[in-house]
């Protein structure tokens, strides 16, 4: 009995630590939403990225491997990524994002949206 609570308690101390390990951050540029995962240990991405368009009807999620480019340091607050569509209507269209501290900008179908950068990561 004595050792199936210890296998709970470090279990559960695992869990908590493993959940506490990463945090969300979110960028919005007028319309158009990043979402990412980031590791609060390296400071990088560690899963997908969501993407929302005001023409989609759904976030698209985008897997690492998907992306031309893509950096993200949460130390040093540098966000870069670049998407190209291969041609997949399911898919958002061809953009670039580039984040600078507290400023950031999307460039997509013919458009550069500056917006306000916020590194809070929740």
């Amino acid at each position: 009995m004595h050792t199936r609570i210890v296998q709970v308690v470090a279990f559960s101390v695992l869990a908590t630590s493993t959940a506490m390990a990463t945090g969300s951050l979110d960028f919005k540029a007028g319309e158009y939403g990043l979402s990412m995962a980031v590791s609060l240990e390296s400071h990088s991405i560690v899963g997908p990225i969501r993407f929302t368009s005001p023409s989609a009807k759904e976030s698209a999620v985008l897997q690492q491997r998907q992306f031309k480019f893509l950096r993200c340091d949460t130390n040093k607050q540098r966000f870069e990524a670049e998407f190209v569509n291969p041609g997949d209507p399911a898919l958002p269209k061809s953009f670039k994002v580039s984040v600078k501290g507290s400023k950031g900008t999307l460039s997509i179908e013919g458009r550069r949206i500056s917006f306000p950068a916020d590194w809070v990561v929740q």
